[in-house]
């Protein structure tokens, strides 16, 4: 136990002079005096000291394999009871990876990581999976969203999800919908993503807006619209052709790349282009206005980054972008849509949306 800490730190300091004066008041065997009032501790339910008190257990029965599995059903049945215990058992899961062990705890709170390693062996998913699903289903309380949260962290570890374990899930999701009150937008994100992670809804992605246009020769062509900057205002039809062609994913040959300022894709010269410092006829400007309102995120997304820099945006124009903006804002699920942009730099809509506004705004 000793080499478990090598230094005077909390929780381990603490816990170990609570056990220390324990067993010298006690004539019984100290592993069961340590186990019993380390299991004491974790009933508190304190954050500073659960998972830590939690390993030691692991760590004192570590060849006792009985005692292992009494401590893993402790943990799943702590995941049905109404206190602070049950907060700190859902963060212990929510936190484990069961596939993979480096993702189970901060590993600076305990020596002897092996000891951690054999609870994935212990837990069932599948146990935990319908205790998640009968603690959504019960009446809703400030831990549903966790508890939807630890559910998903489940999920997502299965390479097979079993048939009935989805189905489970689903007709849980689909009841908890029909709560009242109606659920907050928090917990409609996470029901949401939980059923994206079985597949059971489509996963936002990229259509391609059709082109009879080559890879190759609508990129030379895009590209071709930085030689412009100064000299006219880009049309409609070239802004339509600009943004539609962030939605073109296809590889470009490599003789073209090096053309095209090394761009990989036709979507990544558009949105190269996209920061550019372009001037626009009214009717294009226009276009631009209202395709914030399209369904595709990076369309959206693509139109907020070409108003950023518009001098020439006249007032009236300027107010209808940003109530657009503010609308979408607005709709948590709208605002919140996944990007998947060439440059991995946008991660979200909102996050585009946010700056363009304030742009717009000055």
């Amino acid at each position: 136990m000793l080499e478990a800490s090598t230094a005077a730190r909390y929780p381990h300091a603490y816990l170990f002079k609570q056990l220390l004066t324990q067993e010298t008041a006690s004539g019984q065997s100290w592993r069961a005096e340590w186990d019993t009032l380390l299991q004491t501790e974790m009933i508190q339910a304190r954050s500073a000291t659960y998972q830590t008190s939690l390993s030691l257990r692991l760590l004192l029965c570590k060849e006792n394999d009985a005692q292992r599995q009494l401590i893993a059903n402790e943990l799943i049945a702590s995941l049905s009871v109404h206190n602070r215990q049950q907060f700190q058992a859902l963060t212990f899961v929510s936190n484990m990876d069961l596939r993979d062990v480096r993702g189970v705890i901060n590993w600076r709170d305990v020596r002897d990581v092996r000891d951690v390693r054999y609870l994935r062996d212990l837990l069932s998913r599948d146990t935990i999976v319908d205790v998640l699903c009968d603690n959504v289903t019960q009446q809703a309380n400030e831990v549903t969203s966790l508890v939807l949260f630890t559910l998903y962290c489940i999920i997502v570890t299965y390479d097979y999800i079993p048939q009935q374990v989805e189905q489970h899930v689903r007709n849980t999701v689909r009841t908890f919908k029909r709560r009242v009150p109606p659920l907050t937008e928090e917990q409609r994100l996470l029901a949401r993503v939980l059923l994206r992670s079985m597949g059971a809804m489509p996963r936002p992605g990229i259509t391609m807006i059709p082109t009879r246009e080559t890879p190759d020769t609508r990129a030379t062509n895009l590209y071709a619209y930085t030689q412009q900057q100064q000299e006219q205002q880009l049309t409609k039809q070239q802004v339509e052709e600009l943004l539609a062609a962030c939605t073109d994913t296809r590889r470009l040959s490599e003789d073209t790349q090096e053309k095209v300022g090394k761009a990989y894709t036709v979507q990544q010269v558009a949105w190269n282009l996209l920061n550019q410092q372009f001037t626009m006829e009214a009717d294009a400007l226009q276009h631009v206005v209202q395709t914030l309102d399209e369904d595709q995120a990076i369309l959206c997304a693509a139109a907020a980054l070409l108003l950023r820099k518009r001098k020439e945006l006249a007032p009236e124009m300027r107010e209808e972008a940003m109530q657009k903006i503010m609308t979408i804002l607005a709709d948590g699920e709208r605002s919140r849509r996944p990007l998947d942009t060439p440059d991995d730099t946008v991660w979200r809509l909102d996050d585009v949306l946010f700056e363009t506004l304030q742009v717009l705004a000055e």
